[in-house]
């Protein structure tokens, strides 16, 4: 992924062209945080978009973050891509969270990290 967007950059078709490999899912992590994330979710073929936990943990009490979660979602649902919300770390979160829109979610408050070795 990281060398599709380097070489999307020299040429305008290399990158959705170097992402279509089989079954595989495309996703943009931390939208809101990249200056060139507007650019890039046009021209990938995005399954899903993770939305950047500080806006995220953030959309109670800043009204600019839930305005950039809100546009971040409508931008999704132009491209028929699913949201993710990064640090869903409180339960007062998720009303809002569904009611903007996002789809899913991660964090402390929906499940705690386990060990990948049990």
């Amino acid at each position: 992924p990281g060398n599709a967007v380097n070489g999307h950059r020299r040429s305008p078709n290399a990158a959705p062209n170097l992402l279509k490999h089989g079954n595989q899912t495309t996703t943009i992590a931390a939208a809101g945080s990249a200056s060139q994330f507007l650019r890039v979710f046009s021209l990938l073929p995005v399954q899903f978009i993770k939305i950047d936990g500080e806006f995220v943990k953030s959309v109670l009490t800043q009204s600019v973050s839930a305005i950039v979660v809100e546009a971040v979602v409508k931008l999704a649902e132009t491209m028929n891509a699913r949201t993710i919300a990064e640090s869903v770390e409180s339960m007062e979160l998720i009303p809002r969270l569904a009611q903007l829109g996002i789809h899913y979610g991660q964090g402390f408050a929906l499940h705690r990290p386990e060990p990948l070795i049990s």
